[in-house]
């Protein structure tokens, strides 16, 4: 909080600070993308966003090979070729127990959590990030509201802001302002930028094709007739592949703790989670 003061305090007054070699090539990219999507020239948007995959990292900790291949032909299905009529989803089977924490504000559930993670078969997920993904601005909760509503339905321009912040970590055009890009850098803690900081290997590789599968059904979202239905069973399936990746990686893992993945106070989420959660 106090940071976020300073910030503002240097802005008002026009205080210019140095910024990093990576931050200014990150603003750089901001406005191609942000030029690009405003001119719909989704072939050089593609091209853009590829860059932007080989860039990645976290502690010199790459995708492979075989995951950027994923993920780059999961953008070019997405944002440039968009041929995919029908699609049919299937529900994942889930092969970890899911203990879902979520409280208000000074609950007790942090404490929960210490308490829960001691125990030998339970692992966290994601090594003990909040799926932000669920909550927050364009989320799963904003999408999963609109597919309540009979008089709108989800739009592509919601997916796309969804996509953009919570599956690729970059901003989207309505959802920041120039200030946002040019002095803040926002991002997300997206789903691709929480994967880096699981180490390699195939198990990892195979949750790349799960996420990236992920993102496809939500992005095809947009031309199902039943919204809602559809998008419990896109959530469902999302944990039960991060499961499915901790059961692979870890077999005496028995139980996925889902750290604090929702505000408390939205009841109707619980919906996202896979049946057999507690």
């Amino acid at each position: 909080m106090y940071t976020t003061k300073i910030k503002r305090f240097l802005r008002r007054f026009n205080f210019i600070r140095r910024f990093k070699r990576e931050e200014i090539n990150l603003i750089n990219l901001y406005n191609r993308i942000f030029i690009l999507i405003k001119k719909n020239d989704k072939k050089s948007l593609c091209i853009e966003l590829e860059k932007y995959i080989e860039s990645l990292n976290f502690k010199k900790n790459r995708f492979s090979i075989e995951e950027k291949v994923l993920i780059k032909n999961t953008l070019k299905i997405i944002f440039k070729e968009n041929k995919i009529k029908n699609i049919k989803i299937k529900n994942e089977s889930s092969v970890i127990r899911i203990i879902s924490l979520s409280g208000f504000g000074y609950s007790g559930t942090g404490a929960i959590h210490d308490f829960l993670r001691d125990f030998r078969d339970t692992f966290d997920v994601l090594n003990g990030r909040e799926l932000d993904l669920f909550k927050y601005d364009y989320s799963l909760y904003n999408l999963y509201l609109k597919s309540f509503s009979k008089n709108k339905k989800i739009s592509e321009h919601d997916i796309n802001k969804f996509l953009f912040n919570h599956f690729l970590g970059l901003p989207y055009p309505g959802g920041v302002t120039p200030d946002e890009i040019n002095n803040r850098l926002v991002g997300s803690k997206s789903l691709l930028n929480a994967i880096l900081r699981l180490p390699r290997g195939k198990e990892r590789t195979i949750l790349v094709r799960d996420i990236c599968l992920f993102a496809i059904h939500i992005f095809y979202l947009k031309n199902m007739e039943d919204q809602k239905n559809n998008l419990e069973i896109i959530s469902q399936n999302l944990i039960n592949n991060i499961g499915k990746y901790y059961k692979q990686k870890y077999p005496t893992k028995k139980h996925l703790i889902l750290n604090n993945w929702i505000p408390a106070n939205i009841i109707n989420m619980v919906n996202l989670l896979p049946e057999e959660s507690t």
